[in-house]
């Protein structure tokens, strides 16, 4: 397929009934289309409820109901069984070379740690400037005024691999703000780097001559 399937489930991809009901519709979208280079699964955030299903649930489990902070773990706990149910359906459906699979929207990156048994990759947000091509490597984060990032939930990046499509040679590939040089590669379409940041806020600069004469810089 030539891009990934996006499926939304409303507010949360609950336990029960709606659980149910998303796993048909993601059973028949993976076997009318496998192999699938990716299924994007939006709004999993953890959402705390007292709906008379979620209060049984939390009573199975021994939890209180009454108990916010109960309530917190039963909504990570619904969260965190349907990723394994749906990164399990997922992966019978991709090629053998796959590098990545599902990505559970909304999920904190912070969670990783626990959650990474239900990913083969991490999503974020990307922004990218014809003026020499920079790529924004940031955590969640919302856009104000169409300029500026408020960024949260800063993560690691530990070895991850970022491809950019640039036609031209670079003459040098820089993370910033560290302003480290990175070994990079490039394959005549694209120019691939491995990015390693300690708080997940970091920028891939790419410089190289523009087709049209003078030299760009990414910023």
């Amino acid at each position: 397929m030539g891009g990934r399937n996006q499926a939304r489930g409303g507010n949360a991809h609950r336990s029960g009934l709606y659980a149910d009901y998303f796993a048909d519709q993601l059973d028949e979208v993976l076997r009318r289309f496998a192999p699938v280079d990716g299924i994007f699964v939006d709004m999993c955030r953890s959402q705390p409820s007292l709906s008379r299903r979620a209060v049984d649930g939390m009573r199975r489990e021994g939890l209180d109901p009454a108990d916010a902070e109960h309530r917190a773990r039963y909504a990570d706990l619904v969260a965190q069984r349907y990723m394994a149910r749906y990164s399990a359906m997922v992966e019978k459906a991709l090629p053998p070379d796959a590098a990545q699979g599902v990505w559970f929207n909304g999920r904190p990156k912070t969670r990783l740690p626990q959650e990474r048994p239900f990913v083969r990759h991490v999503e974020s947000l990307g922004a990218y400037r014809r003026a020499g091509g920079a790529v924004l490597l940031v955590g969640p984060g919302l856009l104000r005024n169409g300029t500026e990032y408020l960024v949260h939930d800063p993560f690691p990046l530990v070895d991850v691999p970022v491809a950019v499509r640039v036609a031209a040679v670079p003459r040098s590939v820089r993370l910033q703000p560290a302003g480290r040089e990175l070994p990079w590669e490039h394959d005549g379409e694209y120019v691939h780097v491995r990015v390693t940041a300690a708080d997940g806020h970091a920028m891939v600069v790419i410089e190289h001559d523009l087709p049209d004469g003078p030299s760009g810089t990414g910023s």
